[in-house]
């Protein structure tokens, strides 16, 4: 017997829910399932195991599928979520899928089960590593000394680190979702917004030194290092002009 697979079968039928386990032992599992008809009986599974996939018939007596999906979202778990159906419609499966489910299939029609059940556990493993790169990512840019921001193709700021916001002297909600354009008024005009603009279109990196007005009203000197990513391109910033005052201060030391 190959590997186990813990799975929640959301059901009213025990024959199905028995032709459904035979094909996965068919297809090489060792199969631990539990069967649930109910909005209830649904949540309290959920919450005493965690389950490798979630099959789940469209219509049920007591319960449907739409409203499973919405007990499903509401748990917070990221595992494929797959409707077996024995009278479901095109415009019925598009429905289900525009709601959240990952696939569907036709009940006696169950060969491609246990490829389709393999492919969305792959695409949740990978889900979950990306996550995982994201937020080791985020964390590394978060604490840099150096400013960091995301701007996405449509100019709008998508991430921004806290030593961008100090030097910006803007707050964190003051800038997400806002364009380059609305943050920094006139930079249209600036040697600045031409090199953004070249490692957007040319998806190359640009080096550049230049000068920005901010909201306090000071004209501050930064040094940019510009990198296209795939959301558009992220820019390293250093305030020149605190450069300078922290060299000022290290000097007046070294003469007391």
């Amino acid at each position: 017997m190959g590997h186990e697979l813990l799975v929640l079968i959301v059901e009213d039928s025990e024959d199905d829910t028995m032709m459904t386990v035979h094909e996965l032992e068919r297809g090489g599992y060792k199969v631990q399932w539990e069967r649930v008809e109910t909005e209830p009986a649904m949540k309290t599974a959920l919450w005493k195991k965690y389950w490798d996939v979630i099959l789940c018939d469209y219509k049920m007596p007591k319960f449907s599928a739409i409203r499973a999906l919405e007990v499903f979202k509401e748990s917070g778990l990221d595992i494929p979520f797959i409707i077996i159906s024995g009278a479901i419609g095109e415009d019925l499966a598009v429905e289900a899928l525009k709601a959240g489910a990952h696939d569907y299939l036709m009940k006696g029609k169950l060969a491609r089960l246990v490829s389709a059940i393999e492919h969305e556990m792959r695409d949740v493993k990978i889900r979950k590593e990306c996550n995982f790169v994201e937020g080791r990512l985020r964390d590394t840019l978060d604490s840099l000394i150096e400013g960091c921001q995301i701007i996405t193709f449509d100019w709008k700021c998508l991430y921004v680190n806290d030593s961008a916001m100090s030097q910006m002297r803007k707050k964190r909600e003051e800038m997400f979702g806002r364009t380059l354009m609305e943050l920094y008024p006139g930079i249209e005009d600036t040697d600045i917004f031409t090199a953004i603009t070249s490692c957007m279109k040319e998806r190359k990196p640009q080096r550049i030194a230049g000068k920005l007005d901010l909201s306090d009203g000071s004209l501050n000197s930064f040094d940019l290092s510009i990198h296209p990513v795939p959301e558009g391109v992220m820019i390293f910033t250093l305030n020149l002009n605190s450069q300078k005052i922290i060299k000022g201060k290290r000097k007046k030391k070294k003469k007391t």
